[in-house]
């Protein structure tokens, strides 16, 4: 695992719909299916306000996010091509 700083590329906070934007002590499931082309090598960038644990086709690939502040908040970077590979679509 590798550590990447927020300047490294461009993302978008996931959360659910709802009119209060600052709620406390909420949990979630974000799910997201995508179909995959071939590719060489997969790169997944992921964190999390206080705790994150990611899972691809029901196998746990981490847990997270690493040690980070508001001022420089870091990403995990987590190579998932050997997992991803095997749901090319083809």
């Amino acid at each position: 695992m590798q550590l990447s700083f927020a300047q490294d590329f461009d993302a978008k906070w996931i959360w659910k719909q709802q009119a209060d934007r600052t709620p406390y002590n909420q949990t979630i499931v974000a799910r997201k299916s995508v179909a995959l082309d071939a590719f060489d090598e997969a790169m997944i960038h992921i964190t999390a306000d206080s705790y994150y644990r990611l899972f691809i086709n029901d196998t746990w690939i981490a847990d997270g996010p690493c040690r980070s502040y508001a001022a420089h908040y870091r990403y995990d970077d987590i190579t998932s091509t050997a997992i991803l590979a095997t749901y090319v679509a083809g």
